[in-house]
């Protein structure tokens, strides 16, 4: 029996191959099918370089090449993935240090924040709204004594002061770092790739990081490409090095290179002498309020709502005391809760572009040692020079491994009989593997215009337009 790729002619009633998507799924695909569209997804290299030829063979060539030159930086990146984030982890004590030393502008900016958000007069009629009818003779004493929780230090500049050095601490600092550190790296070796065209392409490594999705180590550690590969551990080393900053001990702060994350990271703190003349957006008074609000509401009524429920006359001092008593400790309930979350949005906010500006750095640099080895002839590559030894070793040895591989895939592949742009088809075992994201997969962010521009096409030429009408057209982009 001849198995044939589905399309509009040729297609396949075995709802059980489509897993656990239900009917209302599987009716929308098979009519993508029955207007034109094709299952563009693949096994393998060779499969998917012959998917590309057949979409559009006037640039297949040059959007395969683009493809390649993609998967092999992502082999390179996943060899340096388990060191980097290793070195970058390890340094959190370190990176603690230097913070605490800088906390007191932090600390400072964010208790003024505090106190006037605890006295914001939104924040005091959202509690004396929540004050039933009942106790209405204490819906005066809200306002009071919120003014007087915002002027004692206990209320606002000691939960500051708590939640910064609690969350400059070594634990907190390396948890935050392994998991933003993580989601970069994951994201540049991992995330869907345009090759051109909007077409969007997932390139898969073989093995695993040995990390979750929180950078902690997992079970069986580092395997497959992500392990290293075929590049020389000095290689690596090097890199890393360079990357992230030498390895270095003792109680004298490192010197790190100029450039690297962890450089970066520790000089961080050097900027926020500024935050003495005003708290940044993280913890804004604008920002602070809404969440001392949110606490301040639900700790208030917590606290509150036995005593307001009572029955004893609502003006009574027996009353009165524990009201007060119990507002002020849910105005320092809420400014623990808004501190700790406002300087956890602070470090994200300093973390993050430095976390960002490495790793899209390291990706140009490994772009251009690959084009330059993948793209120059091998009689004039000698005379192109690396600006990075150490890169340029490890993607001779990624490029050298993925063409053997690629080749190999290939052979196998027509040995077994198998069509080059048949799903059908198992692959080979590979190290690298390509899947396309289009109109009939689970996309939601990347859409073929060549494939919309088929359908209008058909269209047009259908005779299905009313006389009046002009030529439907594809207009991608934002509505």
């Amino acid at each position: 029996m001849v198995r044939h790729p589905i399309d509009a002619g040729n297609y396949y009633m075995n709802v059980a191959a489509y897993g656990a998507a239900n009917a209302e799924a599987i009716y929308a695909h098979e009519y993508g099918h029955l207007i034109g569209l094709s299952d563009e997804y693949s096994q393998s290299n060779p499969q998917m370089h012959a998917l590309m030829h057949e979409m559009d063979p006037a640039t297949s060539a040059q959007r395969g090449a683009a493809l390649d030159r993609e998967a092999v930086r992502r082999m390179i990146l996943a060899s340096l993935v388990p060191q980097l984030h290793a070195r970058v982890a390890g340094a959190a004590g370190e990176i603690s240090q230097q913070f605490l030393r800088a906390q007191g502008p932090v600390r400072s900016a964010l208790g003024a924040s505090v106190r006037a958000a605890m006295a914001d007069p939104t924040t005091v009629s959202i509690l004396q709204i929540a004050v039933p009818p009942t106790a209405a003779g204490l819906t005066p004493y809200v306002a009071r004594t919120l003014a007087a929780a915002a002027r004692n230090p206990g209320n606002t500049t000691a939960p500051a002061s708590a939640a910064v050095a609690a969350e400059f601490a070594p634990a907190p600092i390396e948890s935050m770092l392994r998991r933003l550190y993580m989601s970069s790296l994951n994201g540049a070796a991992t995330g869907v790739v345009d090759v051109g065209a909007n077409l969007g392409m997932h390139i898969n490594i073989e093995g695993a990081s040995g990390l979750t999705a929180d950078g902690l180590p997992a079970v069986g550690g580092a395997t497959g490409l992500w392990a290293g590969g075929p590049a020389a551990a000095a290689d690596v080393s090097a890199v890393v090095d360079q990357v992230a900053g030498a390895s270095r001990t003792g109680r004298v702060p490192p010197l790190r290179a100029s450039g690297s994350i962890l450089r970066d990271l520790t000089s961080l703190p050097a900027g926020w002498a500024a935050l003495a003349g005003g708290a940044p957006a993280s913890m804004s008074v604008a920002t602070v309020t809404n969440d001392v609000k949110q606490s301040l509401a639900s700790a208030f009524i917590a606290r509150t709502a036995p005593i307001l429920a009572g029955t004893a006359a609502p003006t009574t001092t027996s009353r009165l005391g524990p009201f007060v008593a119990g507002l002020n400790a849910a105005a320092r309930t809420a400014a623990t809760a808004a501190s700790t979350n406002a300087v956890r949005a602070f470090l994200a906010a300093e973390v993050t572009p430095v976390i960002t500006r490495s790793t899209t750095s390291l990706m140009a640099a490994l772009a251009e040692e690959v084009t330059r080895i993948m793209g120059t002839p091998a009689e004039k590559l000698a005379q192109a020079s690396p600006r990075d030894p150490a890169i340029a070793g490890i993607a001779s040895a990624m490029a050298g491994r993925f063409t053997l591989a690629k080749a190999g895939a290939t052979v196998s592949q027509i040995v077994s009989g198998g069509s080059g742009v048949n799903p059908g088809t198992a692959a080979p075992a590979q190290e690298v593997t390509y899947s396309t994201v289009n109109m009939m997969s689970d996309n939601t962010d990347i859409f073929r215009a060549d494939q919309f521009t088929a359908i209008a096409t058909a269209f047009n030429g259908a005779g299905l337009k009313k006389s009046r009408e002009s030529d439907f057209h594809v207009e991608m982009g934002a509505a």
